[in-house]
C-alpha cells in the first residue's frame, strides 16, 4: 500500500512537472516530503527530471534556431530587396554569396562559371560592360587593387553604356571581402547637370557688364564678379571684402539722396525685392541701378542678399538730353512750347498778374530766301541771345517756331510796366547782326496780352497776343501792340471769311467769274478778256470784295482751290468761245503767289490744260512784280518751263514794286500791266507821264505788249494811244460782266471803243482780283 501511494504520487508528480514545467526545485520538496521513500524510487525520479531537463535544454536551443532562421532569412529577403549590388568574396577572393543585383550585374560571368568563381575571374569575364576594349587589363588591375585594399573607400565607375556605379569594398576580421556597388547614373547626371549650371552661371557673371554681389547680413562680402569692381570704382577687390564698398553708396528715395547710414541699412533689410537708384561717392555724376533680392538663408542658416547693379548713367543722360529736347528749342536753346505752356499754368495756378508778349522778327522770309537757310538760323540764334541778354531773372523766353518768340514777365500788371521791359528787348536789336560779311539789320513786332485782364488760361492768352501780333503788323513793323477786344472781333470776322469761303469752294454755288475785256487800243479790237472772281456769302447774301476775302484765302491755304476754280471754270468758257469761232480771245487769269513757294503750279496748270482742252497759247497767267523779289530764283524756273508749252506771263501792276526796271530784260514775261495808279493821274501830271511813256518805250524795245490798266476817261485812252501803248481795259472801255453778256458781246459784234450799257458790276473794289 505505501509503495502503490509513492508510486502513485511520484507519477502524478512527474505529470504536472511535465505538465507546467516547473522548476526542479519545486519536484524535490515534494519527493522529499517523506521520509520513508525507498532510494530506487528517489532515483528514478531524479532520472526523469534528468531527461525532462535535457528535454527543456533541446527545446530552448530548437526555438533559438527558429528565430536565428527567421531574422536571417528577413536579412536575405533585404539584401535581395536592396538595389545595392553585394558580394561576399573570402580571404582567397573565392565567390561565397552576392544578391540579385550584384548577379545581375555580372551575369555573364556566372554563366560561364556558376558560384564557382574567384573575383579576377568575375572582373575579366565582365570588363567590356565597364570600360573599352583597349583599356581591359589596366581596369582589372586598378580594380583587384580597391578590391584587396577593402579600405572602404567608394570608388564611381563610368559604363560605356552610359550608367555610373559607385563601388565600395570593406574587409572583415577573417579577411573575407564584403562590397557593394550602387547604380548612381541619375545622381551623377544631376550632378554634371549641376556643374554645368555653375560653369554657366560663373562665366555669365564674369562676362556680364552688370555687377553681382552677394552680401551677408554683416555686410561682408560673400560673392562678386569682376564687373563689379568696375562699376563701383573699386581700386581692388580688397574694398568689397572689408565693406568699404558698400558705405560709398547712396540710393536716391523720392529723387532725393538718403544718406550713406540710411543708404546700407535699407539695402541689408528687408523681406521683399528693392529696385531703387543710386550714386557712388568718387562719381557722383554716376547713376546705379540696384537690384536686391529678398532675404536668403544658406543651407548652415547664414542669411544674406544677392544684388545686381547696373551703370545706367549713359542711359539717364540720354533721359535727360531727351527730355532736354522734348522742352527746349535745339536751335537757340530756349525753352519750347510746351515749357511755355507749363509756364503760363504755373502762373495762372499761382493767380499772380504777368503779361505774355508774342514777338516776330521782320523780314526774316526775306532773309532766309535770298540769304538761305544757314544764314537764316544763324540770325535766330542771335536774336535769341540778344533776347536773353536783355530779359530780368525771373523773366521767360521761348522759341515757338521760325523766327516768332514768346516771352512771359511775371509782375506786369499793365502796357507801361510792359513797355519797359520790351523797350529793353528792341534796345538789344538795335545793331545790326554780321553774319559772313551780310549786314543784317533786325527789328521785331510784338503784341501783348496781360493776365488777368486778357484772358484766365494759356490758349487764350496765347490767342490774344497773337491777334495784337498780327494787328501789329498790319499797322506796320517795328513795334508793338496791346490787345483789345476790337482786335479780337475783326479776327472772328476773318475766320468767319475763312469757314464760308470754305463752304463756297465745297458747294460751289456762292462763286461766280465775270470777264473784263481787253482791247488792242491802237486797232479797237476785242483781243481777250480777264477772269475776275466774285462771290455772294450764302449766309450773309451780301457780295464780298476780293481784296477782303483773297488775302484770307492765301494765309488759309485756300487759295490753291480757289485759284484752280477760277481757271477751270474760265478755260472751259474760254474754250466754248473759240469753238464758236472766237479763236482769237486769250483768257488772262491772276495767279497768287503762293503758288510759287512749292512744285505744285505746273501740275496744276497741265491738269486744267487736260481737263478744258485749251489752247495753252491762249492762257496768259498775271503774276505780281513782288514774286521777283521773293522767289526770282524759283519763280522763273517754274515760269520758264510754262512759257515753253506756249502759256503767256504777264506782269500785274507794273511799276510799283520793284525800283530797278532793268531787271526785265531777264524775266520770262511776254507782256506788262501798268498800275492803276499811273494811269489815274498820267494825263493830268508831267511826272506820271513821264513813267508810263518810260514804261510803254521800255516793253516796246524788249517785244513785250504794254497793257493799260484802269482805263476810265477818252483823254486818258487818247493820251495812251499816242503814246504807242498796244492794248488797254478799264470801266471806260468796257466793266467786268458775266459770260453771257461777253459772249453777246461778241455776237453781236459791238464796238469795243464804244462803251455798251453793260449792267453795273456787284464788286466796284480795285483789287488784284478785279479791274
Amino acid at each position: 500500500m505505501k509503495f502503490s501511494a509513492v508510486k502513485s504520487r511520484l507519477f502524478t508528480t512527474a505529470l504536472c512537472l511535465l505538465a507546467t514545467a516547473a522548476p526542479l526545485s519545486a519536484l524535490l520538496m515534494v519527493l522529499f516530503d517523506s521520509a520513508t521513500a525507498p532510494v530506487w524510487l528517489i532515483l528514478l525520479a531524479l532520472g526523469a527530471l534528468a531527461s525532462l531537463a535535457i528535454s527543456g535544454m533541446f527545446y530552448t536551443l530548437h526555438l533559438k534556431h527558429r528565430r536565428t532562421e527567421q531574422q536571417l532569412n528577413l536579412y536575405r529577403e533585404a539584401v535581395a530587396a536592396t538595389p545595392y549590388a553585394l558580394s561576399i568574396f573570402d580571404h582567397n577572393d573565392q565567390f561565397i554569396d552576392c544578391n540579385e543585383a550584384y548577379r545581375k550585374i555580372h551575369q555573364a560571368a556566372f554563366e560561364q562559371y556558376a558560384d564557382d568563381l574567384t573575383y579576377e575571374q568575375l572582373m575579366r569575364a565582365t570588363a567590356k560592360q565597364f570600360t573599352a576594349t583597349d583599356n581591359i587589363e589596366q581596369w582589372v588591375n586598378r580594380r583587384l587593387t580597391l578590391h584587396r585594399a577593402g579600405s572602404g573607400e567608394h570608388k564611381d565607375e563610368y559604363c560605356p553604356d552610359g550608367r555610373w556605379l559607385r563601388v565600395s569594398k570593406h574587409r572583415t576580421n577573417s579577411g573575407a571581402t564584403v562590397s557593394y556597388g550602387i547604380d548612381i547614373s541619375d545622381l551623377k547626371h544631376r550632378e554634371l547637370q549641376l556643374s554645368d549650371s555653375e560653369k554657366r552661371y560663373t562665366a555669365l557673371t564674369q562676362v556680364a557688364p552688370v555687377g553681382i554681389w552677394q552680401i551677408a547680413n554683416s555686410g561682408s562680402t560673400l560673392f562678386h564678379n569682376n564687373a563689379l569692381i568696375g562699376i563701383l570704382d573699386c581700386s581692388d577687390e580688397t574694398q568689397l571684402l572689408d565693406n568699404s564698398a558698400l558705405k560709398t553708396l547712396q540710393i536716391y528715395q523720392n529723387d532725393k539722396l538718403l544718406s550713406h547710414k540710411e543708404s546700407q541699412a535699407r539695402l541689408l533689410r528687408g523681406k521683399h525685392p528693392l529696385y531703387v537708384e543710386a550714386t557712388v561717392d568718387k562719381h557722383p555724376e554716376k547713376t546705379l541701378y540696384i537690384a536686391r533680392s529678398k532675404n536668403i538663408e544658406s543651407v548652415d542658416g547664414e542669411q544674406s542678399y544677392m544684388m545686381v547693379i547696373l551703370d545706367v548713367s549713359q542711359r539717364k543722360q540720354a533721359e535727360r538730353d531727351i527730355r532736354y529736347l522734348a522742352e527746349h528749342d535745339p536751335l537757340t536753346g530756349l525753352s519750347n512750347r510746351n515749357m511755355l505752356n507749363l509756364k503760363l499754368h504755373y502762373l495762372l495756378q499761382e493767380k499772380k498778374d504777368f503779361a505774355i508778349v508774342l514777338l516776330d522778327l521782320d523780314h526774316f522770309k526775306d532773309v532766309n530766301d535770298s540769304l538761305g537757310h544757314q544764314i537764316g538760323d544763324r540770325l535766330i540764334k542771335e536774336s535769341a541771345e540778344r533776347i536773353k541778354k536783355t530779359l530780368r531773372t525771373n523773366d521767360f523766353a521761348s522759341r515757338l517756331g521760325g523766327d516768332e518768340f514768346a516771352i512771359v514777365l511775371p509782375n506786369v500788371t499793365d502796357l507801361a510796366s510792359a513797355h519797359a521791359i520790351i523797350k529793353r528787348i528792341y534796345s538789344g536789336f538795335k545793331e545790326p547782326v554780321i553774319i559772313e560779311n551780310n549786314i543784317i539789320p533786325i527789328s521785331a513786332s510784338a503784341g501783348i496780352a496781360l493776365y488777368p485782364e486778357h484772358g484766365n488760361s494759356e490758349q487764350e492768352l496765347i490767342q490774344h497776343a497773337d491777334i495784337a501780333l498780327y494787328h501789329q503788323k498790319n499797322l506796320g513793323r517795328g513795334s508793338f501792340t496791346l490787345f483789345e477786344t476790337a482786335l479780337a472781333n475783326d479776327i472772328q470776322a476773318r475766320k468767319e471769311i475763312e469757314q464760308d469761303l470754305r463752304r463756297a469752294l465745297h458747294n460751289q454755288q456762292e462763286l461766280s467769274v465775270n470777264y473784263q475785256p481787253q482791247f488792242n487800243i491802237q486797232t479797237s479790237e476785242l483781243t481777250g478778256v480777264e477772269a475776275l472772281v466774285r462771290w455772294k456769302n450764302q449766309r450773309t447774301d451780301q457780295w464780298v470784295s476780293p481784296a477782303d476775302f483773297i488775302p484770307i484765302a492765301e494765309q488759309s491755304g485756300l487759295i490753291y482751290l480757289l485759284d484752280k476754280w477760277v481757271l477751270t471754270t474760265a478755260a472751259t468758257q474760254i474754250h466754248k468761245w473759240h469753238h464758236m469761232g472766237f479763236g482769237h480771245i486769250v483768257l488772262a487769269s491772276n495767279l497768287s503767289t503762293v503758288h510759287f513757294r512749292g512744285d505744285t503750279l505746273t501740275t496744276m496748270i497741265n491738269d486744267v490744260i487736260k481737263t478744258t482742252s485749251i489752247n495753252p497759247a491762249s492762257l496768259e497767267l498775271e503774276i505780281t512784280e513782288g514774286l521777283f523779289l521773293e522767289e526770282q530764283s524759283h519763280a522763273t524756273d517754274q515760269l520758264d518751263l510754262l512759257r515753253s508749252q506756249g502759256i503767256r506771263v504777264a506782269v500785274d501792276d507794273f511799276g510799283t514794286g520793284y525800283s530797278n526796271l532793268g531787271y526785265l530784260n531777264n524775266l520770262p514775261v511776254d507782256s506788262l500791266k501798268i498800275d492803276r495808279s499811273f494811269i489815274d493821274n498820267f494825263d493830268k501830271n508831267n511826272y506820271y507821264r513821264s513813267i508810263v511813256n518810260f514804261i510803254i518805250e521800255l516793253g516796246n524795245n524788249l517785244g513785250l505788249d504794254i497793257i493799260a490798266e484802269g482805263i476810265e476817261t477818252q483823254n486818258q485812252l487818247d493820251a495812251l494811244v499816242d503814246l504807242k501803248c498796244s492794248h488797254g481795259q478799264g470801266y471806260f472801255l468796257a466793266r467786268p460782266q458775266p459770260a453771257e453778256v461777253i459772249e453777246k458781246l461778241l455776237i453781236d459784234t459791238v464796238s469795243p471803243m464804244e462803251p455798251p450799257a453793260f449792267a453795273e458790276d456787284p464788286i466796284a473794289s480795285h483789287s488784284q482780283h478785279s479791274s
